[in-house]
């Protein structure tokens, strides 16, 4: 298993934060928050769909999307077998079945920029060693410190454990539909 986390797998552009942000689900463990969002327009919206109105299976989750008009879900059939994600690319070039993050540590809690730098190093080489327990397959995850101590290692990486565990069973959980 690879280890590396390369540039491909970081979220640079500022509109894939901000489509992260306005569409993101959020999951919370200790100091960190994260914000997760499946890069994948089509299923993601059929999710969507599926989990406000609580419906059981494709055909109904189909039928539901297309009432409710989501768009880019109303062919949602026939795309099932094209959304392989080694075969599909998003819009920005990068293959979807990569994992994409972006760390985010507020100057409000902390002002000097060696802490912040600190914490965001002590994130990302959590989520680089553990990045195995996100099942899923391209999903743009955001990281957010929101403690105003600095939280050792051990802690973090507990913390980023559990948060992936949390997205990738919601994720399992959604697969089934």
């Amino acid at each position: 298993m690879e280890h590396g986390l390369s540039k491909k797998e970081r979220i640079s552009s500022l509109k894939a934060i901000e489509h992260l942000i306005a569409r993101g689900h959020y999951v919370g463990s200790g100091p960190l928050r994260c914000c997760w969002v499946i890069r994948n327009t089509g299923a993601a919206e059929a999710i969507e769909v599926a989990e406000k109105t609580g419906a059981a299976g494709v055909a109904e989750v189909i039928e539901t999307a297309e009432k409710a008009g989501a768009a880019g879900v109303a062919g949602l059939a026939g795309k099932v077998e094209a959304a392989d994600a080694s075969k599909v690319t998003a819009a920005q070039g990068t293959p979807v079945h990569l994992n994409r993050i972006v760390v985010s540590v507020p100057k409000k809690m902390f002002r000097r920029a060696v802490k912040r730098n600190l914490l965001k190093r002590r994130i990302r080489e959590a989520y680089r060693l553990q990045k195995q327990l996100l099942t899923g397959n391209g999903v743009d995850l955001m990281f957010v410190y929101k403690s105003k101590d600095i939280a050792p290692y051990s802690q973090i990486s507990d913390c980023v454990a559990a948060i992936l565990k949390q997205i990738s069973s919601k994720l399992h959980k959604n697969e089934q539909i």
